[in-house]
């Protein structure tokens, strides 16, 4: 695997480098989904200050800190204290600046977004009656887009057809004989509040409303030389959505969304539909559910990644060294405690002289 080669690479080449290892095993390792989670738990709490500051605010009990949701272009992360301290697999006590949290995470494997619209393509492709046409349509895109799409790609990715993928999704994707990163999506429909304070039922308008456009309206040009065609059949819409879309149209879309950015537009269709059900899966089904999260790309002005929560993780091991105020009480009570005991002594002295 090219991950075993990798990882014998780094563990032969960085000690050699004047890098810190201290044990090649341990320090230098591929980390699990769940361990990724949890440390992003860790730098979201951090950023936001929950785990204390350097200024000596404490840290706060564990029913004051936030979950984490991730998705990823893999893989999707759930990380979050269980209430009331409830015992829950998956959970894993860890020990952070003098505070002890339980900290639940998982990870879902092939539930990234990029590993889930290769599987949402290849089934329908599998699903395609008459592939010989070389055109699928996708109820999950927008109205009249095109993309040329390699279908070796597709189903290439070990989250599509393999055996570990079946197990994972539970869902079996045979391919035609014939063939061998939450926030973004959430900012760029430009709500009022940013990613904050949100009910699903405004989310779900939004997609819809967009999802209801016609890939004309967004990019007024076509794409010649279309393999597949990611069609959505139905353009009805009553009154009203009529009117909030069509004041949409225009030059508008195009000039906010240069061309070197509208193959990302293309997917935020699906990216929406995508994050509302994954987080309908996640337990949040409601609009008072949806106001408690937040869709940040960062926490105050830093990158969330788990990176920083590994790094914050090992500090939080580290027993930190008394100030230099600290040292300086602390001469100053012994030296205190040391006159002390010579007025004493040398007052016993006199008294037996006298």
């Amino acid at each position: 695997m090219k991950a075993i080669k990798i990882m014998d690479s780094l563990r032969q080449t960085l000690p050699n480098l004047n890098a810190t290892v201290h044990n090649i095993f341990s320090d230098i390792r591929i980390i699990s989904g769940n361990t990724e989670g949890r440390y992003g738990w860790v730098a979201a709490n951090y950023l936001d200050k929950k785990l204390g500051d350097p200024s000596g605010s404490p840290p706060e009990s564990e029913d004051e800190m936030m979950g984490m949701l991730d998705l990823g272009g893999a893989s999707t992360q759930i990380a979050f204290v269980p209430a009331n301290g409830q015992p829950a697999p998956h959970t894993l006590s860890l020990n952070l600046f003098g505070a002890t949290y339980d900290v639940y995470s998982y990870s879902f494997l092939c539930f990234g977004k990029e590993a889930f619209i290769a599987r949402y393509l290849a089934m329908r492709i599998a699903q395609t009656a008459n592939i010989t046409e070389g055109k699928i349509y996708s109820p999950c895109h927008l109205a009249g887009y095109q993309e040329k799409i390699d279908t070796g790609e597709i189903f290439a990715p070990p989250c599509v057809t393999t055996e570990v993928a079946e197990e994972l999704t539970g869902l079996e994707i045979v391919p035609p004989e014939a063939f061998s990163g939450f926030a973004y999506a959430i900012e760029f429909f430009e709500f009022p509040t940013g990613g904050s304070n949100l009910t699903r039922t405004q989310v779900k308008q939004a997609v819809d409303l967009f999802c209801q456009r016609k890939w004309s309206e967004v990019c007024d040009s076509v794409m010649p030389s279309v393999y597949i065609d990611l069609n959505y059949a139905d353009d009805s819409a009553d009154e009203s959505i009529r009117f909030l879309r069509d004041t949409c149209i225009g030059n508008q879309v195009e000039n906010e969304h240069p061309s070197n950015e509208l193959k990302y537009v293309a997917g935020y269709c699906f990216a929406g539909i995508y994050i509302d059900s994954l987080l309908n899966g996640y337990g949040f089904s409601e609009d008072l559910s949806w106001k408690n999260i937040n869709f940040v790309k960062e926490i105050a002005d830093t990158s969330a990644s788990w990176a920083l929560g590994y790094m914050v993780d090992a500090t939080g091991h580290i027993e930190s060294l008394p100030s230099e105020n600290d040292l300086y009480e602390l001469l100053l009570v012994v030296s205190m405690i040391v006159l002390c005991l010579a007025w004493f002594l040398t007052l016993i002295s006199l008294l037996f002289t006298s």
